[in-house]
């Protein structure tokens, strides 16, 4: 029995040592697959923030653009009665300029063409610059009134001069 005994012996420590490993493997393969859900789940978590952000810029890109639309907007309603008035004064210019002779009737004509052009420049400088920033929008602002001060002084010019 002795002898049966340490026949056996290794083969039951064999086992064992088998048996062992397996479990070490089953634990480790179970540590492997948690890191591997924790990690994809910081994963989605920080790519749900990445597009939370992406639309709360979005949102606030939209928004920027509609404040200044809004501006623009605001400045155009503001600046046109004041365009119709130096249109008025333009119009005045022209009905002089019709009873005017010779020399001093091409003088108004060539004020008037030039206070006309630059106008419509100035209509079409406001219907068509857009600005996306608001800093932009300052100096587009700026220039075109800028711009209307000259033609509003050169339209009084004009009327001081052909009176």
């Amino acid at each position: 029995m002795r002898k049966l005994l340490l026949a056996l012996f290794p083969v039951l420590c064999l086992g064992l040592l088998v048996g062992c490993t397996d479990e070490k493997k089953d634990k480790d393969k179970a540590k492997d697959a948690k890191v591997n859900k924790d990690a994809k789940d910081k994963h989605d978590e920080a790519s749900d923030k990445a597009k939370s952000a992406k639309e709360k810029a979005k949102d606030a890109a939209s928004d920027l653009g509609d404040a200044i639309k809004a501006k623009r907007d605001a400045y155009a309603k503001e600046m046109q009665p004041k365009l119709d008035a130096l249109d008025k004064q333009i119009a005045k210019l022209e009905d002089k300029a019709k009873e005017a002779k010779d020399a001093s009737k091409k003088k108004m004509d060539t004020t008037i063409t030039d206070l006309k052009k630059r106008r419509e420049d100035l209509a079409r400088d406001m219907k068509e610059k857009k600005s996306d920033t608001a800093d932009a929008w300052d100096q587009m602002k700026k220039g075109f009134s800028d711009a209307y001060d000259d033609l509003e002084k050169a339209v009084k010019k004009a009327n001081d001069e052909y009176k």
